[in-house]
């Protein structure tokens, strides 16, 4: 499967959210509609860390998105391994 690439201008995630790459290649900010920056997602691990308020259905939704879209190099590499 080939992994996406993110460019450096903004992905919408949905109506009110979008990411774009932060400094490092492995870190995906994740912005709501005013610009602020509501969590980080980290690809080489997997984690996402909430830096703002934000409402449980669309965390899971956001989640959910940036797992589909951008899988853990991680997880995807020990899933490699055990099959």
């Amino acid at each position: 499967m080939k992994q996406k690439t993110l460019p450096r201008d903004r992905v919408v995630i949905n109506s009110s959210y979008y990411c774009k790459r932060g400094d490092r290649t492995d870190l995906i900010l994740v912005f709501n509609a005013e610009s602020y920056v509501v969590a980080e997602y980290h690809q080489q691990t997997g984690g996402l860390k909430w830096q703002r308020v934000v409402l449980a259905t669309h965390k899971d939704s956001i989640d959910r998105w940036l797992r589909v879209s951008f899988p853990s190099k991680i997880r995807a590499a020990a899933a490699a391994i055990s099959a």
